[in-house]
């Protein structure tokens, strides 16, 4: 992530307001920074049951496609027949086969409304896009997938919802919990959240 920090000698501000200004800039960055790096770290437990289930779907259906080339006689022809129903497969589960077979273990993603370039984000970063977007009922489902496989991020900020009941439902206790263990892991926001709130991390 590349950080643009504003020249003094640019902007009309004064040495105190150009030095606010400056931290804030940069305690943006790092939030953000901060965010990104969690999203990636946990992405792989996230994705883990979709992409083993993509990658079964994909094995059974060439083992199964791929005994047709047995049958050919000349080598040559085996190993084109195996080509092609490599390239076969890889077009069916580019289709709509691996959604309707390994979907509903697929995580919820959220394309922001301003993206051109229409990427989804899962994580941290979706479920922020998409609470900051008032698409609360799907920043909740991101934000409850995320913190289920240890995402500290999405701990916290599930945490705080729920502990005020911030457009997603009220729940004490589960909020504690959440964190407790974000807090534990090293999200400082959390300890500060439980220290302001006098509840013991442990």
């Amino acid at each position: 992530m590349r950080m643009s920090i504003p020249e003094y000698s640019t902007l009309n501000l004064n040495p105190m307001k150009w030095c606010i200004l400056l931290i804030t800039t940069i305690s943006a960055y790092t939030a953000a920074y901060d965010i990104i790096s969690e999203t990636e770290r946990t992405q792989p437990k996230l994705w883990n049951k979709y992409n083993s289930c993509g990658k079964s779907l994909k094995d059974e259906m060439y083992r199964k496609a791929v005994m047709k080339c047995t049958d050919l006689e000349s080598e040559t022809a085996q190993m084109n027949c195996e080509l092609t129903v490599e390239e076969e497969t890889e077009e069916l589960i580019e289709s709509d086969l691996m959604s309707k077979e390994c979907g509903s273990l697929r995580p919820t993603t959220y394309v922001s409304r301003d993206d051109p370039y229409k990427i989804e984000h899962s994580g941290s970063l979706g479920g922020l896009l998409a609470f900051n977007e008032k698409q609360f009922t799907i920043s909740e489902k991101i934000f409850n997938e995320c913190a289920a496989v240890g995402d500290v991020d999405c701990s916290h900020r599930l945490g705080v919802m729920i502990f005020y009941g911030l457009y997603f439902k009220k729940d004490i206790n589960r909020a504690i919990t959440l964190l407790q263990y974000a807090a534990k892991n090293g999200h400082e926001e959390s300890v500060l959240f439980l220290n302001e709130n006098e509840i013991p991390i442990e």
